[in-house]
């Protein structure tokens, strides 16, 4: 029997008999993921025009022998394609617009390829995941699956304007990260049931005073972009998980995020944000504290329940407060202190703390340290923190840059401002 024969059967069964349940696992990951189940089509049904188109589908896809896609099916229509992950190098069909009832389709980090256009009729289309993909074409393709309810296009050249999506009122999660697309973000404002927005790397504008109704977003990445307002537009925002909104032209008080508590990851570099750090007193949770050249003040003490530290950087901001603080936040890897006032003394008292730090930067910043002899790292365990301690060249009062270098296990001067 010819290969290509072979290869169609194969196909075949796969369409028959891989079929799978969806469920989501949304809450727990940035992004998307399915995991599969298994169920047969029943006996009694000729699904024989279905399976034709989908085998063409899949064949344009890439579809090799040794994948086994993930297929749903309601009676004798497909509702749900999934290949994720799987090696694909084919593209994307116009026959897929004659699966008339399909809601999901994952292709996310394969190799596939193809334009948007190929989907303009799949107007039943709910979740849409491409990323990682070589997929282009133009936004507005999708401008009729007005159901949408997840679209996550990250990293592919899709292009266009934003506007597409403004009847896509059921959005909840939208990533056109690292795309070429731009518009306004007025395009959203009915998008009220929004909980993931990624935009950073396009060139979308407006204000964000847009998704002031977006009252469940829980993770809104932005940075880069061309968006400006004023953080009070996120007030009510309370499960904000994780809000990055560096380098753009968004200003306001740090006070409107204090209902947010339960904020893992806070980037609000290179904005005019301004406020105390009190703000942040029961937001907790924090991992990621970023807030290098904004107008942000107040004490360090603010944040010592904040034991899931694992990066803070305040350079050049109007914090204050006492360097020994660091000894609160055991999971603490890089702490940038620069050009704050920021004081305190390091000692030998602090030998055997701190041992998963990685770079600590207080370049004209206030902290003192003690004669301190040159320690040399234990030589780290492989995926381990790399140290066992704090390491300092003999120094007696100094402002200095030092980092702790995982390669070769010792530490590093960068800078001696002395």
């Amino acid at each position: 029997m010819p290969i290509f024969q072979c290869l169609q059967l194969t196909i075949f069964f796969h369409i028959f008999v891989a079929t799978s349940t969806f469920r989501s696992s949304h809450q727990n990951t940035l992004e998307p993921t399915d995991l599969a189940g298994q169920q047969h089509i029943p006996d009694s049904l000729d699904c024989t025009t279905e399976e034709s188109v989908l085998q063409a589908v899949l064949v344009k896809l890439g579809l090799k022998t040794q994948h086994q896609p993930s297929i749903t099916w309601d009676g004798c229509q497909v509702t749900k394609i999934s290949l994720k992950d799987k090696d694909l190098e084919g593209s994307l069909s116009s026959d897929i617009e004659k699966l008339q009832k399909l809601k999901v389709l994952d292709l996310s980090y394969t190799r596939v390829s193809g334009d948007l256009s190929s989907l303009k009729g799949a107007t039943k289309m709910q979740r849409l995941w491409l990323s990682g993909t070589k997929v282009s074409g133009e936004l507005s393709s999708l401008k009729g699956a007005t159901k949408m309810q997840t679209l996550w296009l990250t990293g592919t050249e899709v292009r266009g304007d934003l506007s597409s999506l403004e009847d896509a009122t059921d959005l909840q999660w939208l990533s056109l990260k690292d795309t070429k697309v731009d518009g306004d973000l007025s395009s959203l404002k009915d998008a009220t049931k929004l909980q993931r927005l990624w935009l950073s790397g396009t060139t979308v504008s407006g204000e964000l005073s847009s998704l002031k109704g977006a009252t469940q977003m829980k993770s809104l990445l932005l940075e880069g972009t061309a968006v400006s307002g004023d953080l009070a537009s996120l007030k009510e925002a309370t499960e904000l998980q994780y809000l990055w909104v560096s380098r753009t032209n968004i200003s306001g008080h740090l006070s409107s995020l204090k209902g947010a508590t339960k904020l893992q990851w806070l980037v609000l570099s290179g904005t005019t944000v301004s406020g105390e750090l009190s703000s942040l007193k029961d937001a907790t949770k924090l991992q990621w504290l970023v807030l290098s050249d904004t107008k942000v003040s107040g004490n360090l003490s603010s944040l010592r329940e904040a034991t899931e530290l694992k990066k803070i950087d305040l350079l050049r901001t109007f914090v204050t407060g006492d360097f020994s603080l660091l000894l609160q936040w055991p999971k603490v890897q890089e702490v940038d202190f620069s050009g704050t006032n920021i004081n305190g003394t390091l000692s030998e008292d602090w030998r055997g703390k701190a041992k998963n730090l990685l770079r600590l930067r207080v370049a004209d910043a206030g902290p003192q340290f003690e004669r301190v002899n040159f320690v040399r790292c234990v030589p780290s365990i492989p995926g381990g923190p790399p140290c066992e301690d704090i390491c300092l060249y003999n120094v007696t009062t100094c402002r200095i840059l030092y980092t702790i270098d995982p390669i070769v296990s010792t530490c590093r001067q960068l800078s001696n401002n002395a």
